[in-house]
């Protein structure tokens, strides 16, 4: 079964692809890992799971002698697993990255996001991707795009 959808980023999506602030300076301004928890609906079975672990965050900025900042996310779960309401066991795996640079002038900005929740025996898989791109030039977006697919397998 295969699921695939286009939406528009609203104000909270740029918000979303935006992050938090991080201050402009050169190298590393996080590399922790925090606690995970979290409740996900397989709609590829009927089924949901709570899935505690680990998020390895990894956040870099570099600002150029131009006056342009890059800023570089990583967002990777570690060791995220739980039994779903069927007793089925299930992993989490995946990566989201992101890059945003930022001018006097522009934001540009992409995230891409790949969440896998994967079960114990065949059609218990959930496969999440979603890509996300944003250019702002002036305060006016002139470019957005976003795909996302979901696949059950």
């Amino acid at each position: 079964m295969k699921m695939k959808k286009r939406i528009s980023v609203s104000i909270l999506g740029i918000v979303l692809l935006m992050g938090a602030a991080v201050p402009s300076r050169a190298g590393i301004v996080t590399n922790t890992t925090v606690p995970l928890g979290m409740g996900v609906a397989i709609p590829c079975t009927g089924d949901a799971v709570f899935l505690t672990g680990n998020l390895h965050v990894l956040i870099t900025s570099e600002t150029s002698a131009s006056g342009n900042t890059q800023v570089t996310t990583h967002f990777q779960p570690q060791d995220l697993s739980g039994v779903s309401l069927m007793g089925i066991r299930y992993q989490g795996t995946g990566v989201t990255q992101q890059t945003m640079t930022t001018t006097s002038m522009t934001f540009d900005g992409t995230r891409v996001n790949n969440f896998r929740i994967i079960g114990q025996g065949p059609g218990n898989d959930l496969k999440v991707h979603a890509t996300i791109h944003l250019t702002v030039v002036n305060g006016i977006p002139t470019a957005n795009v976003v795909n996302t697919s979901t696949t059950c397998g």
